[in-house]
């Protein structure tokens, strides 16, 4: 998958026989899956290539001040959308001056003149332009004076309910993850970069790798079960999302720890992906570090019968 980022990376002879859709796009659940499923179907009418259109940050923080917090950041969505087939996607940046671009001006500078798009894709309640007047029925008259097709994709739903991103935060939240798997139609999972640490899991006989996750939602707190993707493979994984009271004092940041059974090595600056499979137990303080690590090898005892009554993803 190729990434354009910003309006100045736009240009027709970057894209073969485009058919382009917008979005946020947080999550690719399974309601953005049915709108990329109809953009690539789109693109093949004509042998050509599909193209996502998105965001670096969410609109929501310049129009209401305040974004939620994202189930996928920008770089684990880039992966979800290559894994999903897309052929390019589009990074544009949203501060005022995008939100004050009327919808008309937008689809003439990125669909029509940017990319060349022979045909645009709109999920049943996408919106874009300034004041959101970039609807279903806009972009039907306007591609039909300028000769692109239209198409939108309905709605996918659960319990009678279109699944929107808003909910999925919420089952993540709160620790709701069969649901928002459901709804995900993939296991819950964050992305993050591999960042310093104080190396007291080495130090335990437990080497583990901090994430930064760039702002992604986690789970609550507690040890879980997982997979973490390195170097293309999934490997059993133990991830700790807390606020280390064994070490720390009262009021520390949380942090998201993994500790892949077998990897020893210097994951500094890797990007790492964790897949949740369950959650083992809470988080708590220990009178001692032997304590903790004792109660570790428990959790890996643990993690080695979870992991063989489940498939590898």
């Amino acid at each position: 998958m190729k990434v354009h980022r910003g309006f100045p990376s736009l240009r027709p002879e970057e894209f073969v026989r485009p058919a382009a859709t917008v979005g946020v796009f947080d999550g690719i659940h399974l309601g953005h899956r049915a709108v990329l499923d109809a953009t690539r179907d789109l693109a093949r009418r004509w042998d050509g290539e599909s193209v996502v259109v998105t965001f670096e940050h969410h609109p929501r923080g310049v129009v209401e001040g305040k974004a939620p917090p994202m189930i996928t950041s920008v770089p684990h969505r880039l992966v979800l959308l290559e894994r999903a087939g897309v052929d390019h996607t589009v990074l544009l940046p949203f501060d005022e001056e995008v939100r004050s671009i009327t919808a008309e001006e937008f689809a003439d500078r990125v669909f029509r003149d940017g990319i060349g798009a022979r045909g645009v894709v709109l999920g049943f309640d996408s919106r874009f332009g300034k004041d959101r007047r970039g609807d279903l029925e806009f972009l039907r008259t306007w591609g039909a004076d300028r000769g692109i097709e239209v198409r939108s994709a309905p709605p996918v739903l659960r319990d009678e309910r279109p699944i929107s991103s808003s909910v999925i935060r919420a089952a993540i939240a709160r620790g709701e993850h069969d649901l928002a798997q459901a709804m995900l139609g993939r296991p819950v999972a964050v992305y993050g970069r591999v960042v310093r640490g104080r190396g007291r899991g080495r130090e335990l006989g437990f080497p583990t790798a901090n994430l930064d996750l760039g702002g992604e939602l986690c789970p609550p707190e507690g040890v879980y079960a997982g997979w973490a993707r390195l170097e293309g493979r999934w490997l059993p994984a133990l991830v700790n999302i807390g606020r280390r009271p064994t070490f720390e004092r009262s009021g520390a940041a949380p942090t998201v720890e993994v500790h892949i059974p077998g990897v020893d090595r210097d994951l500094y600056g890797e990007e790492i992906e964790v897949r949740f499979i369950r959650r083992i137990r809470g988080e708590r303080r220990f009178a001692r570090p032997g304590d903790l690590a004792e109660r570790i090898r428990k959790d890996r005892e643990e993690l080695a019968r979870i992991i063989e009554e489940v498939q590898t993803p």
